[in-house]
């Protein structure tokens, strides 16, 4: 199936499906991830690499790649402490109790 749609990328530059793809291939361990992926998510990803849409950060399993705690305890304090309005730090993670 060849991707021949444009939009523009948020910088002003039109970016086409087959550009956004060829582009993850270039970095095997992204592509490899990318097509694994089921077929939803992959539009999710090509959409935002073309500048359609931007990443639904607020689902589950961006959030918790995004702000792990294990992973990037600093992103987590810094996103509290600004919700909260004072400064905190994430010192681990309580045990999923279910």
């Amino acid at each position: 199936m060849e991707q021949t749609q444009t939009s523009t990328h948020w910088n002003g530059s039109l970016r086409l499906e087959k550009d956004v793809v060829q582009e993850w291939k270039a970095n095997p361990s992204l592509y490899r991830r990318f097509s694994q992926m089921e077929q939803e998510w992959k539009q999710q990803f090509i959409d935002f690499g073309c500048g359609k849409k931007t990443l639904p950060l607020t689902y589950d399993p961006f959030f918790k790649q995004i702000f792990h705690p294990d992973i990037h305890p600093e992103r987590l304090s810094q996103l509290i402490s600004a919700l909260l309005g004072i400064k905190t730090e994430v010192k681990g993670i309580l045990p999923d109790s279910t």
